[in-house]
């Protein structure tokens, strides 16, 4: 039984290491202005993925698919697996989440994980785009640069925070313990070269 405490200590040590670094990068993220570490789960992440497959079976030509603050990947990955004929591209600042990401898809050469903040990155030739991003700058500056930025009929699907400036398709309910949450679908809301 002595060897069977030491791995439940061990166990309990990495638990505890992993939820403090959680914490802190929470703390750090706020302090700099980003969003925190949640990943897409559940009723959300299905949703979500159910979502970009039905754009991706209908798109002509090789699509690029971006996450916006991609975590460990919960969304591209299983997208990239199912897609091998389009690009995707995951952008997480988060040195540890960026690390596991790029360790669960090795194997997929369709796949790229950036450690980079996406606020600083360019992402103008995506015909896709994925988000969970905080509300403050979901709903004030990411519409817009969206909206200026991406190809004319480009897509985003996020998870709970309104956009501006983009054409809403559609909205989706979540219904969390009471708390209204939706996935929104949109278009962008200019003409220009599809």
């Amino acid at each position: 039984m002595p060897g069977m405490q030491v791995i439940l200590v061990l166990i309990f040590d990495i638990l505890a290491l992993v939820f403090i670094y959680w914490v802190l990068s929470g703390t750090l993220c706020a302090a700099l202005g980003h969003t925190a570490f949640v990943p897409t789960i559940g009723k959300a992440k299905r949703l979500m993925l159910d979502e970009a497959r039905r754009y991706l079976e209908t798109f002509r030509g090789r699509a690029v698919v971006v996450d916006l603050g991609s975590g460990i990947g919960t969304l591209l990955i299983p997208l990239a697996r199912a897609f091998p004929q389009h690009r995707f591209v995951g952008y997480e600042w988060i040195r540890l989440w960026c690390l596991i990401s790029k360790i669960r898809a090795a194997r997929l050469k369709n796949l790229t994980f950036r450690r980079q903040d996406f606020k600083t990155a360019h992402f103008s030739d995506a015909h896709l785009v994925l988000s969970y991003v905080g509300i403050g700058y979901a709903e004030k500056n990411l519409g817009d640069r969206l909206n200026r930025e991406l190809p004319a009929g480009a897509r985003v699907i996020a998870q709970s925070f309104r956009m501006r400036r983009l054409k809403c398709l559609r909205r989706i309910p979540l219904n969390r313990v009471g708390i209204p949450c939706f996935i929104f679908i949109y278009a962008v809301n200019r003409k220009g070269k599809q």
